[in-house]
């Protein structure tokens, strides 16, 4: 039985000192039920990770290049300065509103292993594409273009995580079944 991760992705939001009091208040009520953890912004990383025991702290993006005029990028050598040691990559906005592709992902990816930072993979489908039956289709393709041309031992510790795009903010939500049916693909 695998040991279930939570992370939750603050997005743009907490402050420096929000962080540290969102951490500090959280901690003594985490359990082995799973592993849990925050996306946080990349401001607010170093004290997240300095302050955090048990709670994963994870970037919430970064780039594939180690460094250059990419303005308002955040570098993989960066991320390891500051002890992270997951990030999330590929997410729906992402992917939407910046342009983020499989081909990025996959390059996100391939340079995060590298540096032994556990990436977290968003996949999922819009709500047109799951009305459409087209569920299995994009899970395969992105999973396919964002894991493209690495080893089964890189792969093998990369978090997968399904966020079915029309339940994120439209008060719907996915199923039990759509999301064991989603892992049941990913697997």
């Amino acid at each position: 039985m695998r040991k279930p991760i939570i992370v939750g992705n603050w997005k743009m939001n907490k402050t420096c000192k929000e962080t540290v009091e969102f951490i500090n208040a959280i901690e003594p009520v985490l359990h082995d039920a799973a592993d849990y953890g925050v996306g946080a912004p990349f401001t607010a990383l170093k004290d997240a990770t300095s302050t955090a025991k048990n709670l994963i702290i994870a970037a919430e993006n970064c780039h594939f290049e180690d460094n250059g005029a990419f303005t308002g990028e955040v570098s993989v050598p960066m991320l390891e300065e500051l002890n992270v040691k997951y990030c999330i990559i590929g997410h729906s906005e992402r992917r939407t509103m910046f342009a983020d592709t499989d081909e990025t992902v996959n390059k996100k990816a391939k340079r995060l292993v590298k540096a032994g930072i556990t990436p977290i993979v968003c996949i999922g489908e819009t709500e047109a594409q799951y009305d459409a039956g087209e569920t299995e289709k994009v899970i395969r393709s992105q999973l396919t273009g964002s894991l493209a041309d690495m080893c089964a031992d890189c792969v093998k510790d990369i978090v997968i995580a399904y966020e079915p795009i029309w339940a994120i903010g439209t008060g719907k939500s996915a199923s039990k079944d759509d999301a064991q049916n989603c892992c049941a693909i990913v697997r």
